[in-house]
């Protein structure tokens, strides 16, 4: 069997350290930065050559879920009951 060391003793011993870090973001509650934000996602669509989509910023998960509920016109809403709609759906309703 082969055995392939990818990290040398230095790295290893600084993964929990980068552990912690990472684990300290991920929890935060702090409002991230909008501006600092929205360029890393229109730098990646870029990147791959894509379309910029439109970036819009919620408070909380009821308000994003508020603004999709609104977004979807309302002959749409008819016909797709809000409980089955999936974010696939709902951007093919809201790209048409």
């Amino acid at each position: 069997m082969i055995s392939l060391e990818f990290f040398t003793p230095e790295q290893k011993s600084s993964i929990p350290s980068y552990k912690q870090k990472w684990l300290e973001i991920a929890l935060s509650t702090e409002p991230i930065n909008q501006e600092k934000a929205s360029a890393a996602v229109k730098a990646a669509y870029n990147s791959v050559g894509k379309r910029k989509p439109k970036i819009e910023f919620c408070s909380s998960p009821q308000d994003a879920l508020f603004k999709i509920d609104s977004s979807i016109p309302t002959e749409q809403t008819k016909t797709i009951p809000f409980r089955e709609i999936t974010w696939k759906k709902w951007l093919l309703v809201v790209a048409k």
